[in-house]
């Protein structure tokens, strides 16, 4: 792995080597256990469809699975669907919404010192923001400058909530993951189990 670019404060800067090192890639197999059961609890809370299928956008990197992926789409078309891939590393591939995606950890090198439990709270965060509604998201193709991929989370509503990101890809790359309509999405929330056909028998 490539040593990143980062400022140290006070204290004893990490071991060059420790960049290219993992050691006990295992430490993240419960990232799999966690996630199967966030997802086995929206599945039976929300209106949702569940199928083992996870779609590669055109900037991933085919990879080796260790068991059959999830993907949950809300009946709400509005709202965010989200796919779960479990790599043999071990770790989780995340999509989330139309162009959106994570890697959990994103480094697992002995550097970064990334632990299961802190990957798991960063998983939860994700999928309660997505399940709530607080997730926007916008694909960026301007005829000049950088293109890629910005999302925010958090309520507009609330100064000091959000927290962004977003990755800078190619023109072309980006343009294959234009497959028409809005660029730019404010995602609504998943409907509770039943909420659906309650709103289709009440029209």
């Amino acid at each position: 792995m490539r040593e990143p670019t980062v400022s140290f404060g006070p204290g004893p800067r990490p071991d060059p080597e420790a960049y290219s090192r993992v050691t006990n890639p295992e430490r993240f197999l419960p990232l799999h256990t966690f996630a199967l059961a966030l997802l086995d609890r929206l599945t039976l809370e929300y209106d949702v469809i569940r199928t083992e299928a996870f779609a590669l956008m055109p900037n991933m990197t085919p990879f080796e699975q260790a068991r059959p992926p999830v993907t949950v789409t809300p009946i709400a078309t509005e709202a965010a669907p989200v796919a779960v891939a479990f790599t043999a590393f071990p770790s989780l591939v995340v999509r989330y919404g139309k162009w959106s995606a994570m890697e959990l950890p994103n480094c697992g090198c002995d550097a970064c010192a990334a632990t299961a439990e802190r990957e798991a709270e960063q998983f939860e965060q994700l999928l309660g923001d997505v399940v709530a509604g607080r997730f926007r998201e916008e694909l960026r193709i301007p005829l000049f400058g950088k293109t890629g991929v910005h999302w925010s989370f958090g309520d507009i509503t609330r100064a000091g909530h959000l927290s962004e990101g977003g990755q800078f890809l190619s023109r072309d790359r980006a343009r294959l993951l234009d497959t028409g309509g809005p660029k730019r999405i404010l995602w609504q929330s998943w409907p509770p189990r039943g909420q659906t056909m309650v709103r289709a028998a009440a029209v």
